[in-house]
């Protein structure tokens, strides 16, 4: 078949293939082997500052900054050389900013193999590079200690670059409350005003509101279901018709934990090239924020245990002071009895033992030796009086 056939039976047109580009998230080019651009798409040409007529035929030094030419020079002329496919990460960085970009360079040959050519598609990750840090930095950093209104900064951090990434007007973060079951604002990120008052709680149906995100993510701006949200809205809030609402759930195994609510003034700044980067986060969200709750339960729950150890180790603690008491009462009684009992023994003894004499009738009674068992009998009643 020849090469004329088989362009025939295209059904589609360059104007066609153009169109599709240009509704690409990334940048999209073709230099020739001078490194002149012959195509460049929509979102390029609006990453540069130029319309595209103004591109085409310039090179990367007549229209980009310094840093970022010559990295293009460089991986242009390595393509050419060594005929291979380039990918890299670059970071540029000027006064103010750093930005950071994905880049994927290739070679277009034609017929005879010989490079006519270069290709590239490149995305920047700057954003990207922030909340993947971010959330990185949450998960390391949980533990018990930290506190909620960190974790409130670091999500609001995720929520700003998400939505300076998908070119979004406004991003809010709904948890369903656990007493209501309808949903609470927890978080929002807005480069123009909030849509919502803080501590909106939109009432819902939570069986039908959780079931409703099995499988669909969009909510029409009219639908009944966005009725209840813009019930919530700040008043004369500006809705455009030309608007697009999007509603992430986010899910903790197949509880419905809360929504993401993203609005965009204009439906065409929509792009759903984001959508499983935006499903990722709300996952992370999920578990994050299931998380702390748990934390907070636990924290409480270790506060409870310290403070009944607490209660239970001053009982413990009057216990051994009432131990401690008795004991010295025991002692007391017991070296009393034995000072007691010593004396009267003696003093039974030695009255015994006169009775003894006297009952014997003996006529010659030792006069000393019953002075002196008298006087023992005195002793020892003094020191019974003494004690």
């Amino acid at each position: 078949m020849s090469k004329k056939s088989g362009e025939d039976k295209r059904l589609y047109t360059i104007e066609d293939l153009e169109f599709v580009l240009d509704h690409m998230s990334h940048e999209v080019y073709m230099k020739d082997k001078d490194g002149k651009y012959i195509y460049i798409n929509k979102n390029g040409s609006e990453k540069i500052g130029l319309p595209k007529d103004e591109i085409i035929g310039k090179i990367d030094r007549d229209i980009r900054f310094k840093s970022f030419y010559e990295k293009c020079e460089y991986s242009d002329k390595a393509i050419l050389q060594e005929d291979k496919e380039l990918f890299y990460e670059h970071k540029l960085s000027d006064n103010i900013d750093e930005e950071f970009y994905r880049v994927y360079k290739f070679p277009i040959k034609d017929d005879n193999g010989d490079i006519k050519f270069i290709g590239a598609y490149c995305n920047n990750i700057t954003y990207k590079n922030k909340i993947d840090k971010e959330l990185n930095n949450l998960f390391i950093n949980n533990t018990l200690n930290k506190e909620c209104d960190e974790y409130t900064e670091s999500i609001k951090s995720i929520l700003d670059n998400l939505s300076e990434m998908i070119s979004s007007t406004s991003i809010n973060l709904f948890l369903v409350d656990k007493d209501t079951h309808n949903l609470k604002k927890y978080l929002s990120c807005s480069r123009h005003n909030n849509m919502f008052c803080n501590n909106t709680q939109v009432e819902i149906d939570y069986k039908i509101f959780s079931s409703t995100y099995d499988d669909k993510l969009e909510i029409n701006i009219d639908s009944s279901l966005n009725k209840e949200f813009k019930k919530k809205y700040i008043r004369d809030y500006d809705i455009s018709s030309n608007s697009k609402l999007r509603i992430f759930p986010l899910k903790y195994n197949s509880d419905l934990i809360g929504v993401m609510y993203i609005y965009y003034d204009e439906k065409d700044n929509c792009s759903k090239v984001y959508d499983g980067y935006i499903m990722d986060i709300c996952n992370q969200f999920s578990l994050l924020i299931t998380n702390i709750e748990y934390k907070d339960e636990l924290r409480q729950s270790l506060n409870d245990y310290k403070t009944k150890n607490k209660n239970l180790q001053d009982k413990n603690d009057k216990l051994e002071e009432a131990i401690g008491a008795e004991m010295i009462k025991v002692n007391f009684l017991e070296n009393m009895s034995h000072e007691f009992r010593t004396p009267i023994n003696i003093i039974l003894m030695t009255a015994q033992l006169l009775i003894s004499i006297l009952d014997s009738n003996k006529v010659n009674i030792d006069r000393e030796k019953i002075i002196n068992h008298i006087k023992t009998l005195k002793q020892n009643g003094y020191r019974v009086l003494i004690v």
